[in-house]
């Protein structure tokens, strides 16, 4: 897919990171899945992303420690938390991003991504759809 947006999907469930990883893939975004942590920092440390969505719970590691670096970079690319944990909100609140609770609409998903892309700049409270 030349010219086409760049996502990084960070999902470790086997049955939706690929599920996931079709539904962006269809709204045009050429997508890298990653199963943890160490994975994703591998995955941005090579390249570049229009957006990354982020599962809050990822085995033994947790979310919150991604954004953590991201806001100590200051070089946090667009970012959409997907989870169906209790504390997802406050953890988007904290960290001023963007929120889609699990399970979600395709459709309502997909337009969560376009939208925290093109917004570029974090929002001071996070966007539960």
């Amino acid at each position: 897919m030349s010219g086409a947006l760049s996502a990084l999907l960070v999902e470790d469930d086997h049955d939706l990171g690929p599920c996931i990883h079709e539904i962006l893939d269809e709204g045009g975004y050429e997508t890298t899945l990653v199963k943890s942590l160490r994975e994703a920092r591998e995955a941005l440390r090579a390249q570049s992303f229009d957006v990354v969505v982020l599962d809050m719970m990822l085995g033994a590691d947790n979310a919150r420690d991604l954004l953590a670096e991201f806001v100590a970079s200051r070089a946090a690319p667009p970012t959409l938390l997907v989870s169906a944990a209790r504390d997802a909100a406050a953890l988007a609140s904290t960290y001023g991003i963007a929120l889609v609770p699990k399970p979600f609409d395709l459709d309502v998903f997909l337009e969560e991504v376009e939208r925290v892309r093109r917004e570029r700049q974090r929002p001071s409270e996070p966007r539960v759809t």
